[in-house]
């Protein structure tokens, strides 16, 4: 739809360099992160920020622990989750 590739279009301005734009239909969009997982954000901007920030400290703590994530999802701010497979 013409809103989905105005968001994605929006979207990929905010993709750190390196990085490959994503779109799943039930996740949304995201990017193929180049340290080799995938992360979602949702349909939407809205709460890109918050996102972001949310995105940051998983990576973060998920690196720590040295976890290797395939894929983080922060598409609900108030439910993100990683998976290992």
């Amino acid at each position: 739809s013409p809103a989905v590739l105005k968001a994605a279009i929006d979207f990929s301005t905010q993709m750190p360099e390196g990085s490959a734009l994503v779109y799943d239909s039930v996740s949304g969009m995201g990017w193929q992160d180049p340290r080799g997982w995938t992360v979602f954000f949702g349909s939407t901007l809205a709460n890109m920020t918050f996102k972001q920030s949310e995105y940051q400290a998983i990576v973060d703590r998920l690196t720590a622990l040295g976890i290797s994530p395939t894929t983080i999802s922060v598409e609900y701010a108030d439910a993100p989750y990683y998976r290992t497979e």
